[in-house]
Formats: C-alpha cells, structure tokens, sequence
C-alpha cells in the first residue's frame, strides 16, 4: 500500500499468521522444532528395532523371527511414553525460552537412549540377558564386561555397533526434517490421535497377553531402559 506522496508504508496484512520459527539451531527451516523431536523419536525407533533383530539373531530361535512385532510391544510403550511427555510439554510452554529447553533437553535425552540401546545390544549380544542395574553392580561398573566384549566381538567391533546407533539416530532425524517434512508433519499428526494411541493400547495388551503365556525366552521382548530401572522396584 502507498501514501499520496508515493511513500511505501508495508502495512502487514492481519489475517497472515507467521510460520513457527525454529527454536534449536540446527533445526531445518521446514519443520518445527515439535516435528524435529517426533523425527528424531523415530530414529530412536530405528535403533530399537535394530536391537531387536539383533537379540533374536543372537539367540537364533526360529520360532522368534515369526513373532518379531510382538516382541516390539515394550519399546512402543517407551516410545510412546516419551513421544507423548514432550508432545504435552512443548504444548503447554508459553515462553519461546520454555520450549527451547524442553526441545534441547529431549533431543539429548533421544540420544542418549539410542546410546545406551546400542550399548546394551552389544552386552545382550555376549551374554544374552540385558545390562541391568544390578549386572552393572556385580561386574564392578561393567569393567569385567567391558574387557571381555571386544575380545569376543572382535576388536573395535562394539565402539562401531554404538557409533552405528548414534548414526541411526541422526540419519533418520535429518532425513525425514530434511527430505520428508510433509509426510513427517502428516505421520505425527496421525500419531497424536486418539485413534492412534487407541490402536497402541490394543497392540500392546494383546501382545503383552501373548508374551505372557506363550514367548519361552522372555528377555527376547524385553525393552533396554526397563530393564535397566526394573530391579530397583
């Protein structure tokens, strides 16, 4: 719009609502920084199920390879605990400053359970039960573990397993922020529904009511993190 005298006065239009800037800086300009940590919780995802298909090769029961998506069921309610905590609080921050912190402290928070995902797999891979609380207690801090795995693993081999996590993690994040926004922005918006998370209630009752009478190596099904914390209740 121009004033008689040929004066621009750039009066913003009232109905333009400004895209969601980018609150981490190395978040894309085409996502949020809410759609960048539900990419980087499908990289965790990667990683877990990369886990699981490592146990059940390392263990090599047939009869598992069949049953693979059931196994799954303690690491979707992880994911969707998690997925769910940030969603919730990103929602309620008001301040810019607010949802800054939480985005920052979920990314870390993100990998370092790919971290520790990758670390158990390599501990599940020599002694076939997960690293837990009290393994980590007996072993003086893992150090008998620790000198023993490379050895049987082959050199540097477990250093390369958790880089491959890290990785995974970073790759699927940059990945869909970076080449898939839309179908990212679409698949979380599908995964906060309702529909959603009552379809994940289902999965997750009957495969637990599986794993319960019918799975005869439990530890196959057993999510990382919990397994780590459950001895202590």
């Amino acid at each position: 719009m121009n004033s008689p005298a040929g004066i621009s006065l750039n009066i913003p239009n009232a109905f333009e609502v400004p895209k969601e800037q980018s609150l981490l800086w190395f978040t894309p300009r085409g996502v949020t920084d809410a759609e960048f940590l539900f990419a980087a919780l499908l990289g965790l995802a990667a990683v877990m199920v990369r886990q699981r298909i490592e146990m059940v090769y390392c263990v090599w029961r047939s009869d598992l390879w069949l049953y693979l998506p059931l196994l799954a069921y303690q690491d979707v309610i992880a994911l969707t605990i998690l997925g769910w905590v940030s969603y919730g609080l990103i929602a309620l921050a008001r301040k810019p400053q607010v949802r800054w912190g939480i985005a920052h402290v979920f990314w870390y928070v993100t990998l370092l359970l790919g971290l520790y995902t990758s670390v158990d797999t390599i501990v599940f891979s020599y002694i076939h039960t997960p690293a837990t609380y009290k393994l980590f207690l007996v072993s003086d801090d893992l150090r008998l573990v620790r000198k023993s795995i490379p050895e049987a693993l082959g050199g540097g081999g477990p250093y390369l397993w958790i880089f491959i996590g890290i990785l995974l993690v970073v790759t699927v994040t940059e990945g869909l922020s970076r080449l898939a926004p839309d179908f990212l922005r679409r698949l979380r918006a599908g995964f906060y529904s309702p529909l959603a998370l009552a379809l994940i209630v289902l999965y997750v009752m009957g495969a637990h009511a599986w794993a319960e009478r019918y799975l005869s190596y439990p530890a196959a099904a057993l999510n990382a993190e919990w397994a780590f914390v459950a001895p202590l209740f």
